[in-house]
């Protein structure tokens, strides 16, 4: 400890200046008392008293270890209050206003995760360790389920389509507390305090009722399962009108499909069939690749430019003529 950043400064280069300094301080705030701080809301009053402001957060009472180091945020966009600081104020004092800034805000959701937040989220709930967050990420990245969009996770289709089927009928152990407490039974494991084979035979004889309780399923009534989890994603309304309902004849619900090997892709069919004599309406969609022309007709009902979608005609039943610029 010694050794201080700027002692050395000159046989380092930029980054491995920032980087010596960043552990530097952290080792050195690691030695030091936590900090203490107050939660606080400050009512500030016009002199008329016609106006009121208010503003909460956090006023450091003891700086600690935080006179040495500071956790940044990789979320600026986070709530208003949270981990605010606010300045020592006395009751009564009076204040300048310096400036004013007139702004709107609009409820917005929560932020996605990215890796430093997703890490944090999972310590809080006691799912993982340090040891393990990162194949956790890893994996979730190669095998699909996220993407990383401006350094923030977004879900995927795949990720979307096992997480409604895993909630849909093993909810229980794919919940947060059972992670967690799973966890612990392994540590105590680890640490010889409990017996492994008992914790495996209590986790088996709960595990294989619950798969003998979903063996009767059928693909239909998974189907269904997954399209009451996420039917308000793939199949969106902007009229407030039922989404999986058919845009063409508005009788048939529009479901999931199992495509070829069993395998669940985005792929949709409709409920209503045989499609009326005489009448037309979307049978499938597929983001994959357009079905191969057939018997059942060459002419596509029509593209979906805004998801780069192409509708194929399936049966003997094609889009009238005169209804293709509806398409």
């Amino acid at each position: 400890m010694s050794r201080r950043p700027a002692d050395i400064a000159p046989f380092l280069d930029a980054d491995q200046q920032k980087l010596y300094a960043l552990i530097w301080k952290r080792t050195l705030a690691s030695q030091m008392e936590s900090a203490v701080l107050d939660q606080v809301a400050i009512d500030l009053a016009s002199a008329d008293g016609q106006v009121m402001l208010r503003a909460t957060g956090s006023v450091i009472a003891f700086d600690g270890f935080i006179k040495v180091y500071r956790e940044g945020s990789d979320d600026p966009d986070q709530e208003e209050g949270e981990n605010v600081l606010l300045p020592d104020l006395k009751v009564g004092a009076a204040l300048k206003c310096l400036e004013v800034k007139p702004e709107q805000h609009f409820t917005q959701p929560p932020p996605r995760y990215t890796e430093a937040s997703l890490v944090k989220r999972l310590e809080e709930l006691g799912i993982g360790r340090p040891s393990t967050y990162a194949s956790i990420i890893t994996v979730l990245q190669q095998r699909n389920y996220v993407r990383l969009d401006n350094k923030r996770f977004i879900p995927e289709d795949r990720g979307r389509l096992v997480t409604a089927f895993l909630t849909s009928f093993f909810e229980r152990y794919v919940a947060y507390n059972f992670t967690a407490e799973m966890e612990g039974k392994l540590d105590d494991i680890s640490g010889g305090r409990i017996d492994w084979k008992m914790v495996l035979r209590d986790f088996w004889q709960d595990f294989s009722a619950a798969i003998d309780e979903t063996k009767g399923l059928g693909i239909k009534d998974v189907l269904e399962a997954l399209n009451q989890r996420l039917g308000p994603h793939f199949f969106r309304s902007t009229d407030g009108s039922d989404p999986r309902a058919c845009p063409a004849c508005a009788e048939g619900l529009l479901s999931l499909k199992v495509g070829p090997l069993r395998r669940l892709h985005r792929l949709f069919q409709l409920s209503r069939m045989p499609i009326p004599p005489g009448g037309w309406c979307l049978s499938t969609a597929t983001k994959k690749k357009p079905l191969k022309p057939g018997k059942a007709g060459t002419r596509p009902l029509g593209t979906d430019s805004a998801r780069a979608w192409r509708f194929p005609c399936q049966g003997p039943y094609e889009i009238p003529p005169t209804r293709q610029e509806n398409w």
